[in-house]
């Protein structure tokens, strides 16, 4: 099975300011943000859609998650790799035996199945699996 990466979620401490250094870094005009709240967390999220690649800006606004644990342990910089996968059972039954934990599957900030599974080998970065059914 082959997977595609669709974004790298990148924790950092200020998201505004991340976005605009890298739309000028970039030469772009601005990079929209957004917020992402569910009952345990709350983010301030940058989008950047660089062609097929999306990169999440992601700052933590809750003392919960991933990415406020990551910016806690590690300090700034990519937190996680997201991959497509078709079927999210399958996908995580096949890395479950690559040796990958996984944690509950849920709503992502788009709307998707996701899940995210620690990888054995780098500390600190995740994989996230994301359900996008052929069709």
């Amino acid at each position: 099975m082959e997977e595609k990466v669709t974004h790298i979620g990148i924790a950092v401490h200020d998201a505004r300011q991340a976005a605009l250094n890298l739309a000028k870094l970039l030469g772009i005009e601005n990079i929209p943000l957004t917020e992402y709240r569910t009952k345990a967390l709350h983010y301030r999220i940058g989008l950047l859609h660089l062609g097929g690649l999306e990169l999440e800006l992601i700052e933590p606004l809750a003392q919960a998650g991933m990415a406020e644990e990551h910016l806690r342990v590690f300090g700034p910089g990519v937190y996680h790799i997201a991959l497509a996968v078709p079927d999210l059972a399958e996908a995580l039954d096949r890395f479950r035996k690559r040796g990958f934990e996984h944690q509950e599957i849920k709503q992502g900030v788009h709307g998707d199945r996701v899940c995210f599974l620690k990888d054995p080998v780098l500390p600190g970065i995740y994989l996230e699996l994301v359900e996008t059914p052929k069709g």
